[in-house]
């Protein structure tokens, strides 16, 4: 009787994909309409991903040329507007008044239509707070409070600067208008919408430029205790932020001074400048790091001299960290004299008011205008 034959690992192997793929045509066979469907759905899904993509894409190309063109006309009507030059004595007469008034016009239309074409992308913010703006130049300030109002209400994310721009504007229409109390009621800080994509600086100039309308509003209604309380918290914002930007600049050159220090190979002592530092005493803190390292470099002088790489960077360190001290000083030995445009040079020349969201000009119009009022009897005067 002859023995069965063992099947080999080959055929077993055979077998297995046999049957597998027996399985996948009976499951393919069964499910063949629903699986046809679901291959068109997403076919169709893929489709029109891709069809709004490709739309999405296209109406922002167009946006941007519509925007682009539109901004242009405006950009061409304020200036017209704001241009100062005589015109020139010719036969061919074209700069006069009718044609700025056009151009304003033209520039209305434009922006009205992108607005209505539109409503609802990227650049609508920026095109509509332009119209609003075309608008108020106009002499149209009912208009153009209202789409100084949509922008504020109906603004991006992205676009936080335009309503913040947007909440002045308005008070500046109240203003126009002669409503100076509906203008102070507007210039107030709590009004503004908040900004939380925008820089603190950015805000902070903003809101420091409508307290001096709000102050010159206050004026207008002979509210001038009111008036004098604005102009004083201008000047006082103006000091902090001094103030701060001060101890903000001597933070970082610490840093420096520190990476100046794992240089140096000695221990030295530096108790009172981290004391004064721990405190957040900066500026005093700079002024100890500062001393403590120089010392060091005389003393090395003195002994033998220093490494020339050394040298280098404490010089550099130095250069940097003297010139701000120096600065400083020389603002207030002028401050202290009452010389207040040397004083904001030198303050100026120390921490660049610009990159810390304040104004000179700002400053002394509302000192002026303070100490104008106390000169009339109103108060005493500030310094």
């Amino acid at each position: 009787m002859a023995k069965n034959k063992r099947p080999t690992k080959e055929e077993i192997q055979e077998d297995k994909f046999i049957n597998l793929v027996l399985a996948c045509y009976g499951f393919l066979k069964d499910n063949a309409r629903t699986i046809c469907i679901t291959l068109a759905v997403g076919i169709v899904a893929v489709a029109a991903y891709t069809i709004y993509t490709q739309n999405q894409e296209r109406e922002y190309a167009e946006a941007s040329a519509d925007f682009n063109d539109a901004r242009k006309i405006s950009k061409e009507a304020e200036t017209n507007f704001f241009d100062t030059t005589p015109p020139e004595d010719t036969e061919d007469d074209t700069d006069d008044p009718e044609e700025k008034k056009a151009s304003f016009e033209d520039s209305e239309e434009k922006l009205k239509a992108f607005l209505d074409k539109y409503p609802n992308v990227a650049y609508t913010d920026k095109a509509r707070y332009n119209y609003a703006k075309n608008l108020y130049y106009q002499g149209k300030y009912p208009e153009a409070r209202a789409e100084f109002e949509t922008v504020i209400e109906t603004h991006k994310p992205e676009n936080e600067i335009y309503a913040l721009y947007a909440q002045k504007a308005v008070g500046n229409c109240y203003e126009q208008e002669g409503k100076y109390e509906e203008a102070i009621s507007a210039y107030e800080e709590r009004e503004f919408p908040k900004t939380t994509q925008l820089p603190q600086e950015i805000r902070q100039y903003v809101l420091s430029n409508a307290k001096l309308n709000q102050a010159l509003c206050y004026e207008k209604i002979n509210a001038m205790e009111d008036a004098k309380a604005a102009y004083q918290e201008i000047i006082d914002d103006f000091k902090q932020a001094l103030e701060i930007a001060i101890q903000k600049k001597s933070q970082d050159l610490i840093k420096e001074a520190k990476e100046v220090l794992k240089i140096i190979e000695e221990p030295l002592n530096l108790q009172r400048a981290e004391n004064l530092e721990s405190e957040q005493l900066y500026y005093k803190a700079l002024v100890e790091y500062t001393d403590t390292i120089r010392t060091y470099k005389v003393q090395k002088d003195i002994k033998g001299g220093l490494p020339e790489e050394v040298r280098k960077r404490i010089r550099s360190f130095e250069d940097v960290t003297t010139t701000l001290m120096s600065n400083i000083q020389d603002a207030r030995n002028h401050e202290k004299s009452d010389s207040i445009s040397n004083t904001l040079y030198y303050y100026n020349a120390a921490v660049e008011f610009e990159k810390f969201g304040f104004s000179r000009e700002l400053y002394e119009k509302a000192l002026l205008n303070y100490n104008r009022l106390a000169a009339t009897g109103t108060g005493g005067r500030n310094e």
